[in-house]
Formats: C-alpha cells, sequence, structure tokens
C-alpha cells in the first residue's frame, strides 16, 4: 500500500473512532459559585415573609405511635443580608387550642425588624419547644440551616461533591452532597458529629430547591428534608414541606446534645410540617 493509501486508511480510522465527549452541563464549581450569589440576592430579596405552618409531632415505640401533637404556628423567613437567612416561629394553637394571647404580636415584629425585634422572635421560637411531643424536636427548628453552607465564606468549611445533574420541572437541577470539614459546626448538631447531607440546586439560577440533613453516629441518627416551591405573587423559592426524624438508641441514652439535655432511651421521634399563606411582613 502507498503512502497516501496509508494515510487516507488512517484518517478513515480516525474519524471513525471513538471521540471523548465534552463535558456536560456545569463543574462543581460552578454550580457551587451561582450558588453563592443566589444566596447573596435571596437573603436580600426575603425581607421577611410571614407563613402559616401546619407541624404533626409524633413519639413513636415500639413501632407504634405512643403521643401526637398538632401544632398551628406562624412562622417568618427572614434575611438579615449578605446570603444570611433565619427562620422563626410562633405557636398559635396546640390540637386545636390557641395558646396564645396576642394575635398580632408576632406579625408586629417584622414589619420593621430590628435587632431587638428579632431576639423577641428567637425568644418566641424556644419558647414554643415546651409545646412539642419531645423537646429533642427542637433540633430541627433551624429549618434553613444547610443553605449557610452556600454562603461563599462558607463553603470551605464543607467538603462537595457533585453527584449528578438531571432535569426536573423543565430545570436542570444538580445535586451535591457535603461533609462539614470545620469546627466549629456550623449547622447546629446535637451530638459531636459534623453534618451530611446534599443540596439540589438549579445550575441556572442557583436556587436551592430541597436539602437533606443527617447528623449521625452510631446510637444517635437525626434526618431532615426540606422541599422548596417557588412562591410567584413573591417570586422566591420557599419551603413547602419539612419531614424530620430523630432516632436514639439505648446506647445513646445518657449523651449530652448541644443545650446539655440529655437524650432519652430508646426516643423516637417524627415531625411533618407544610407551609401556606405565604405574605410579606407588610401585609
Amino acid at each position: 500500500m502507498s503512502r497516501t493509501s496509508s494515510a487516507i486508511v488512517l484518517v478513515v480510522a480516525l474519524s471513525l473512532a471513538p471521540q471523548p465527549s465534552a463535558q456536560k452541563g456545569p463543574s462543581l464549581a460552578d454550580i457551587l459559585r451561582t450558588a453563592a450569589t443566589s444566596m447573596t440576592d435571596y437573603s436580600q430579596r426575603l425581607q421577611a415573609v410571614i407563613a402559616e405552618e401546619n407541624y404533626l409531632q409524633l413519639e413513636v415505640s415500639g413501632g407504634a405511635t405512643r403521643i401526637t401533637r398538632r401544632l398551628l404556628s406562624e412562622v417568618a423567613f427572614v434575611g438579615v443580608g449578605m446570603g444570611r437567612v433565619a427562620f422563626y416561629r410562633d405557636v398559635v394553637s396546640l390540637d386545636g387550642k390557641t395558646v396564645r394571647d396576642d394575635e398580632s404580636r408576632f406579625l408586629r415584629l417584622f414589619q420593621r425588624p430590628t435587632n431587638a425585634s428579632l431576639e423577641e422572635a428567637l425568644r418566641l421560637t424556644q419558647d414554643g419547644g415546651r409545646h412539642y411531643v419531645s423537646p429533642r424536636l427542637q433540633i430541627f427548628d433551624e429549618l434553613l440551616g444547610p443553605l449557610a453552607l452556600l454562603r461563599e465564606e462558607n463553603q470551605t468549611r464543607a467538603t462537595f461533591k457533585l453527584e449528578g445533574i438531571k432535569t426536573a420541572d423543565g430545570a436542570d437541577v444538580a445535586t451535591v452532597h457535603f461533609a462539614e470539614a470545620a469546627r466549629p459546626h456550623l449547622i447546629n448538631s446535637p451530638i459531636d458529629e459534623p453534618a451530611t447531607g446534599r443540596l439540589f440546586i438549579d445550575v441556572r439560577t442557583g436556587a436551592v430547591r430541597r436539602t437533606e440533613l443527617v447528623i449521625s453516629n452510631r446510637d444517635v441518627n437525626f434526618r431532615v428534608t426540606v422541599i422548596y416551591a417557588l412562591e410567584p405573587a413573591l417570586g422566591l423559592w420557599l419551603p413547602s414541606s419539612m419531614t424530620a426524624q430523630a432516632d436514639v438508641s439505648a446506647a445513646g441514652a445518657g449523651a449530652q446534645d448541644s443545650r446539655g439535655q440529655f437524650l432519652n432511651q430508646h426516643e423516637s421521634l417524627e415531625g411533618r410540617a407544610t407551609y401556606a399563606r405565604f405574605r410579606t411582613s407588610n401585609r
């Protein structure tokens, strides 16, 4: 075979050989960068959004429900600037019975927020724990906690891994696994273990669609999932539901949580909350 023929054969062979595929979608660094920018914008636009929370709490033992509590609360999702967000709750009724005497007290705190009014909102949130089926469920009061990891200055406090990108409701959504790597832990932990979980992030806008949080060791297991939905009237992605589970084995009993309280023996708890009637604090 002539050199010319050999060259032609080689060119044809190379053209038919499988070519390396181009990288699909943005990189993890791109996704985290977009999410950090989105968090800054989110905390500025959020201001103070008030909503109604229906919260069912269950204490389970031996596979059977022992105690059930149903709480109706006013809650607030508050942006405090620089990518920071906060969550507050004021319990309105317990099992259908009113437990507060001033219907407008919570709303007034956010009409013109100040440090003093936010401190009072935090006090109301903490005080609401006395109505819970167990104080252990207060662990999940930091509903927006995983979002803090996406702030630019906090991203070095965790390791991230891109698990994949899938299309959901017409948008490309990345599943990003995280694990806290720095101390003290950024996410409030009932035990001395780092938080792990997943963030589901719109790769174009950086908006968070879902968070999954796990804090566990051999004897204690806490899990919480928050699903976000777009509130059309406000143009914001806000929590639409939350599910939480806390399990403490016999071996874990006697351990102290972050509040210095002791974990109960064989305690198994569940929480299921939904959010509706979103409105700004000036409405």
